[in-house]
């Protein structure tokens, strides 16, 4: 009996299963109204465009498939994370119909933007309009666009310009070959700009070869700006909202668009802290600390309650079906063995797991 309860509880516990390998899990985001786990975000995307929490091959938990695609966009597009679901479908887009029935985000917005004044059309007529096979592909539109808005939010925390220009170096106390991200950029823009107006200096070519430098930079952070922020139709809605503020949480693209002048100690201090969480991506102690960093810092920024987070977190985590499933056979052994004892009191031990399993299973929330 009792080598038959510790097997029980062996595959219960085994039910649950491992964490972010990112430290990413316990991030808090606004979505949909309510402030929740970046897990619970994550498992919510993957399961509208993948119709699964996790993905299968390779496999991985949706919140290391999130960061992971923000991360690394361009290796994400092309992984097969997007189900459609019908022949018509692929045939609209140009695309093989195969088994399994996923494809990837680069096979799917290539399609797209071939008929593209097609699907801006599609996307805007009422679902009672449309027909089965239209409505499939207003919502496939729907989900290449919000994960491309996904994969862009934090693209304005990568460093991805060296500055050389010993002037730059100079002015903004940076070591050569430097990288700075849009972020650095909007803080160093006053000066980059009052450089270009009022530096003088006895060697034309040495001015010239400023300008030359501080126009390369300016140029490259406003494509940066335009190509993955305002010509993002999507970002308003899908660009990750981890920034606390008044009303409604931002997103760090959202928030250096405004006046800097108005982002606030703690806001600066939340970019800074997920900056380096993005610059030591795969440096496990590095990700540990800044994410800590950031539970630390946002559960000071208002009404935020972190240990709420972690719990929802950890409820995602557990898996109510298979604790069920144990809490029920468990249940049964302990019934049939209070049957042919004839003990009362086996009998009603019996029966605890029981409203265990149903509580767990039966009554299981669906975060969003």
């Amino acid at each position: 009996m009792k080598k038959i309860i510790s097997i029980i509880v062996l595959l219960a516990l085994q039910s649950t299963s491992l964490g972010s390998n990112y430290f990413f899990e316990n991030i808090p985001i606004q979505d949909a109204g309510r402030i929740k786990p970046m897990d619970t975000y994550a498992e919510k995307t993957l399961l509208s465009i993948y119709e699964k929490r996790a993905l299968k091959e390779p496999t991985k938990k949706a919140v290391d498939w999130l960061i992971e695609s923000i991360v690394n966009p361009q290796k994400s597009y092309s992984i097969n994370v997007f189900k459609i679901k019908s022949r018509e479908v692929a045939d609209a887009l140009d695309l093989e119909w195969r088994d399994p029935h996923y494809y990837s985000y680069s096979e799917i917005s290539g399609g797209i933007n071939r008929n593209i004044d097609y699907f801006l059309k599609l996307y805007i007529i009422k679902d009672d309009q449309k027909t089965v096979i239209e409505k499939q592909l207003s919502n496939l539109f729907s989900n290449i666009g919000s994960f491309k808005s996904i994969t862009n939010s934090f693209s304005c925390l990568e460093k991805t310009i060296k500055v050389y220009h010993p002037e730059i170096l100079k002015q903004l106390d940076l070591d050569s070959g430097a990288e700075i991200s849009y972020l650095s950029y909007v803080y160093y823009k006053s000066t980059l700009d009052d450089m270009a107006e009022n530096f003088s200096t006895s060697s034309k070519l040495y001015k010239k070869s400023l300008e030359d430098s501080l126009s390369l930079i300016n140029n490259y952070f406003d494509e940066l700006k335009t190509t993955k922020f305002m010509g993002d139709p999507f970002y308003k809605t899908y660009n990750l909202k981890i920034i606390p503020s008044t009303p409604v949480w931002i997103s760090p693209w959202e928030l250096l668009n405004g006046d800097i002048a108005n982002i606030t100690e703690d806001q600066k201090e939340l970019l800074m802290i997920f900056e380096s969480y993005i610059r030591d991506f795969k440096n496990i102690e590095a990700m540990e600390s800044s994410s800590a960093n950031y539970l630390k810092k946002i559960s000071k920024m208002g009404d935020i309650d972190i240990q709420n987070i972690k719990r929802e977190t950890a409820y995602n985590e557990s898996d109510s079906f298979y604790y069920s499933l144990v809490m029920y056979i468990l249940s049964f052994l302990l019934l049939g063995i209070s049957w042919i004892t004839n003990s009362n009191i086996i009998k009603y031990i019996g029966q605890s797991p029981i409203r265990s399993g149903l509580l767990t299973f039966g009554g299981e929330q669906i975060n969003i």
